[in-house]
Formats: structure tokens, C-alpha cells, sequence
């Protein structure tokens, strides 16, 4: 957008590729993505512009997830009647009664439940559905105990997974249809960071630019401007004047860039702001799963990974053959003793629940890589609220500086679709208010229910 308005437009990746931790990547002759990611949209003016980026290389892929838990495979999202198919009956009568209870109680219920995680998903699913699915995987997925984590975690995603919507689809009847659970996605035939690199070839056909591998040294600013950004380039110095400056680089990161330094209060408070990192493992295989699902959830804390995709579910253009490359997803905390292990370590601890939720056996591997990505989740601690609003209060101070995107703006609560959405909004924002962000991060609190 802000290209073909005519403005100057530097773009800055850290990595040899474009599109962050939706980027597609090569390998020994092998394309496939890092997630994968997809991009479920109604948004008309995203679809027009996906098409007439990559035109006919964009296809509609039905969506298809399921939970893999107790040996038992669940549809997600979660489906009453599957769930009660699939448990002991004694536990499924359990489910049942709390509901019931739920559902008469909820009229006449106070919302005094504390500020976290558990609390809130106990109130809203019932206790045996919280120990059975939300439980075990928040605590896996966060490393941390969900009494730690604040509800705003599970106002974000059981909004989109209802005791109403359970209920419906229980007695065959159509749930409301939210975003997180799409029924189908937009997705480039070649992966979807195909559709970034078009971007790119777009931006510098309009006279913009595209710095790879780049690392920032430092933000300069005056009172109130951004005035300069000094990158490293494979290890050479290059310095960029800017006359506004969009980031979605971690909020943490952004403030720790920024000289002169704001005062000290300021870092003790982003101090208590953290990231939560991924350990991808990619395995190529000789043979496809025998699942129509692009992923598959690991709710059981003893499984030492959260979630398994399979590239050929997502685009059968970009795997050759009878096989696929899986990618199993391992949460950490950057410079952890897990984050700190080779892909042997990691190997061998997946291998053994994949063949027990016969998804492959062993002698189907021909080979095994690893990726690590860093900042990828914002954690949600309990009171993280109250010192993002503080961060935000001194970069409102800076009047050509917007931050946005999950890391940028703190914010789990987002997809591709909405991360584009966003782009727009800000790229827009920009043209019309040159001087001045306050009102954009007012509005950008209240769209995420801040």
C-alpha cells in the first residue's frame, strides 16, 4: 500500500528469507513451510490482493485439525458428542453433569472467578474438559502453570470454543462460525511464503527495497522521531533515515533498540514482558500419513511436543513422490536446556509417539532437520496487562513509530489474515496521520479488547 502511494518504502528482515515465522524454506531440493501457516479469510480486499500478487499459484484448501489424545483421535474444535464417543462413560456422564450445571448456573452467576487461565476455562468448559484438553496443553505449550497465566489467554481462544457452540454441535446443529475454527484457508501452491516474496517484487518494482539478513544495531531517536536506523548486513554497517518507521520486531526488542534510552523505569517494567520460542523438527518421510489433516494436536503433557503438520495436506505441489515432510513443533524458553539440544535429542523423543499414534513407522524417515525461532509467543503472565499499557505510554511519546503484529503488539490473539488486516490499517494510518501515534495504539487497544 504504501508503495504504490508513492512513499519510499526499506523493507528490514533479520533472516535470509522473507515472511518471519511464516516463511517457506529449501532444503536439499525440498520446499516446506516453517508451521505450516495458512490464511483464512472473508476479508474481500485481502482475497483481491492474494490473487493479483500470485493469480492462479493461489488455491482454497479445506481445513482439517484433530486433537490426539489417550490414544483417541478428537475432532478440533472440540465436538461434544465426538468427545463423549471417544471416553469412558463414566468420565463422558462427568462432562455431561458439569455442562448441565453450567448451562442452568450461567444466568445467575457472578463473575468472581481470579485472573487467570484455569479459573476462567473451569468456569466456562467444566473442570473435566480443563483436565482432559485446555490443562495439560497450556501448561505444556507456556511452561508454566496456568494458575500463572491470565485469563485473557482463555477469553482469546474459548471465545471461539463456547459451552453454547458444544452444545449445538452435540445435538447436530451448525456452530457459530469464528475464525480460529475455519472451515477452509487461502494458500499459495508453493508455500506460503511464496506469497511475501511476490509482496517483495511488488515493493521493488515501486522503486522500495529489501534488506535480507539484516540485524539492528540501533534505533536513533529525538525528543519525539525516529531519525535513523543502523543495520548490520552480513556483517557490513548501513545506516537508514527515516521519516516513519513500522516494526513488528518483539516489543522487548524494539525498546531495547531505541537510544538515547528512556528512563530506567521503563526496561525494569519490560523486564516482566517474555516470549515463549519453538524448536521445529522436520522430518521427510517416504510415505504420507493416512489423515486428511493438515495438523494434529498433542494434548497429553508426557508427549514432549504440541503439535505435527504435514506439508503434502497443505499443498500437494510442493512434495514429488508417495511421502511428506512433517514438522513437529517443541516449545521452550530461548537458551533452555531443551532449547539448547541437537536434532538427535529431539528425534528420539518424537519417534516413539509418532509410531504409537500411527502416524509413521521409524523406517519411513529418510532424513531429519531443525529450525529454532525465538520470540514467537507473547506470554501472558498474570498483571502483563498493566505493564504493556505502561511500554505503550512511552512509545505514544514517539510520533513516527508504529508497533504492531504478535510480537510487535504483545498479542496472541491473531492470525495471518489479521496480521495482514492490521498491516493495512497501519500502512493507512500512516498516509492519513503522518504526525503522531497516540490514537492509533487507542485503537488498536480497544480492537484487541484491551
Amino acid at each position: 500500500m504504501l508503495a504504490r502511494a508513492g512513499k519510499k518504502v526499506c523493507v528490514i528482515e533479520k533472516q535470509a528469507i522473507l515472511g518471519g515465522l511464516a516463511s517457506t524454506v529449501s532444503r536439499n531440493g525440498l520446499t516446506f513451510d516453517v508451521g505450516p501457516h495458512a490464511l483464512p479469510t472473508r476479508n474481500e480486499d485481502l482475497i483481491k490482493l492474494i490473487y493479483e500478487l500470485c493469480d492462479d499459484d493461489i488455491i482454497k484448501v479445506p481445513r482439517s485439525t484433530s486433537i490426539y489424545h489417550s490414544k483417541s483421535y478428537f475432532k478440533q474444535p472440540l465436538d461434544l458428542k465426538n468427545v463423549i464417543n471417544n471416553i469412558d462413560y463414566g468420565t463422558g456422564l462427568k462432562i455431561l453433569f458439569e455442562l448441565l450445571l453450567l448451562a442452568i448456573s450461567r444466568p445467575f452467576s457472578q463473575t468472581n472467578f481470579d485472573d487467570s487461565f484455569e479459573s476462567l476455562t473451569k468456569r466456562k468448559m467444566g473442570k473435566t474438559i480443563y483436565e482432559l484438553f485446555f490443562g495439560p496443553y497450556t501448561h505444556k505449550v507456556w511452561g508454566r502453570n496456568p494458575t500463572e497465566i491470565s485469563h485473557r489467554l482463555a477469553s482469546q481462544r474459548l471465545a471461539k470454543t463456547s459451552l453454547k457452540d458444544l452444545i449445538k454441535i452435540f445435538f447436530g446443529k451448525e456452530s457459530e462460525d469464528h475464525d480460529l475454527h475455519f472451515k477452509d484457508f487461502f494458500y499459495h501452491k508453493q508455500g506460503i511464503g511464496k506469497i511475501y516474496d511476490n509482496m517483495a517484487e511488488a515493493v521493488k518494482a515501486e522503486g522500495g527495497e529489501i534488506f535480507l539478513n539484516s540485524q539492528i544495531i540501533e534505533i536513533k531517536r529525538n525528543e519525539s522521531r525516529i531519525t535513523s536506523i543502523e543495520l548490520d548486513i552480513d556483517g557490513r554497517s548501513h545506516k537508514l533515515e527515516s521519516s516513519f518507521v513500522l516494526s513488528t520486531i518483539p516489543l522487548t526488542d524494539l525498546i531495547r533498540s531505541i537510544t538515547p534510552r528512556f528512563e530506567s523505569k521503563l526496561y525494569k517494567i519490560e523486564k516482566k514482558l517474555s516470549y515463549r520460542s519453538l524448536v521445529f523438527l522436520f522430518l521427510q518421510v517416504s510415505k504420507d500419513w493416512a489423515r486428511d489433516d493438515q495438523w494434529i494436536y498433542f494434548l497429553d503433557k508426557k508427549v514432549p511436543f504440541n503439535r505435527v503438520s504435514s506439508q503434502r495436506q497443505m499443498s500437494n505441489h510442493m512434495i514429488s513422490g508417495n511421502g511428506t515432510i512433517l514438522c513437529i513443533e517443541f516449545s521452550c524458553d530461548e537458551g533452555d536446556n531443551v532449547w539448547n539440544q541437537d536434532k538427535n535429542y529431539f528425534y528420539n523423543l518424537c519417534i516413539p509417539e509418532l509410531v504409537d499414534a500411527g502416524l509413521i513407522e521409524e523406517s519411513d524417515v529418510i532424513d531429519y532437520f531443525l529450525l529454532k525461532r525465538n520470540n514467537v509467543y507473547p506470554v501472558y503472565s498474570i498483571g502483563y496487562l498493566h505493564e504493556l499499557r505502561q511500554v505503550f505510554e512511552y512509545l505514544k511519546k514517539i510520533d513516527n513509530l508504529v508497533s504492531y503484529g504478535r510480537q510487535g503488539f504483545y498479542n496472541n490473539d491473531t492470525n495471518m489474515s489479521r496480521c495482514y488486516e492490521i498491516a493495512c490499517k497501519a500502512s493507512s494510518y500512516v498516509m492519513k496521520n503522518p504526525q503522531g501515534t497516540s490514537i492509533w495504539y487507542e485503537q488498536l487497544f480497544k480492537s484487541c479488547g484491551y
